[in-house]
């Protein structure tokens, strides 16, 4: 799975979901996990896009080591 380069989209993230999809881009998906579940758990100010961009970012992570049941879960609270 390749990630889209973030500059790709016209939103502003906040920096520790830029960090979390270069760790993505160079296949550290453990580490980026845990850094994308403490940004959701503090999801306090940033901008409006980085909760659900973290969430569905997070959600791709999941994929990526094969937990579909953590995906969906994921991908239900995105819906």
């Amino acid at each position: 799975m390749v990630a889209a380069p973030l500059h790709a989209f016209e939103v502003t993230l906040d920096a520790s979901v830029v960090a979390a999809h270069d760790l993505v881009r160079r296949g550290r998906i453990r580490r980026a996990i845990v850094d994308l579940t403490v940004l959701r758990a503090e999801s306090g100010g940033g901008s409006a896009a980085t909760p659900v961009v973290a969430t569905a970012l997070l959600a791709e992570c999941h994929l990526a080591q094969g937990d579909l049941g953590a995906a969906l879960a994921l991908g239900d609270e995105l819906a």
